[in-house]
């Protein structure tokens, strides 16, 4: 992961701003529809008339699913965690 989001984000200093927009896991699940369009308007992409049916049936259809649990990790896992991702939890605003 951390090879991962270095490469990430030594792209995005070189690339053009208007051609990358991030999105969190969050906005996809709780606005499926929205977050769609506001990529679509952000890109500049045609078909948003066509293809929002289709984002509007997919979201209907997750609206049961439940996502996984998982336990809670121990402090000194947490840690370690932090860490070695602090540079990401930073970048995305992730709390400790």
């Amino acid at each position: 992961y951390v090879t991962l989001f270095e490469d990430y984000i030594d792209a995005k200093k070189v690339l053009p701003k208007e051609s990358i927009i991030e999105v969190s896991f969050q906005e996809l699940t709780s606005d499926l529809v929205g977050t769609m369009k506001k990529i679509y308007d952000y890109f500049g992409w045609k078909g948003w008339d066509k293809m929002e049916p289709t984002y509007r049936k997919e979201a209907e259809r997750q609206k049961g699913f439940k996502q996984n649990d998982f336990v809670d990790l121990d402090q000194d896992l947490k840690d370690i965690v932090y860490d070695r991702w602090k540079d990401s939890f930073e970048e995305f605003g992730y709390s400790k």
